[in-house]
């Protein structure tokens, strides 16, 4: 069991989960995380969260935030974790370590 809360403090510090509350530094507006990792084709930008505006939810999509994990000011809710939630987690974290290393190799 602490090997798994470890595990989650770990993750926590890199990528926070889904329906995680937080202050953004330049907003004064609570958001809450609805995705991880989310990639904007149109604008050709990748950003660590998709969010809307707590406690409003997503209305429409072009109501969206994009922000980085060092954007966030202050936590006020972790959202829900559990062992299938840590795992995907620790999947995604790999998936982009091995994409930024095969990037890295065609340099």
């Amino acid at each position: 069991m602490e090997r798994l809360l470890n595990m989650k403090n770990e993750l926590d510090e890199i990528l926070l989960p889904i329906g995680t509350v937080c202050k953004l530094k330049e907003d004064n507006e609570l958001v809450m995380i609805i995705g991880q990792y989310f990639i904007d084709e149109e604008a050709n930008i990748a950003s660590d969260y998709i969010a809307c505006l707590y406690p409003y939810g997503a209305k429409s999509s072009d109501k969206n935030i994009l922000f980085n994990h060092d954007s966030i000011e202050k936590i006020y809710y972790m959202g829900y974790s559990d062992d299938d939630e840590l795992n995907y987690r620790m999947w995604l974290i790999n998936k982009l370590i091995e994409n930024e290393n095969e990037v890295n190799a065609n340099e």
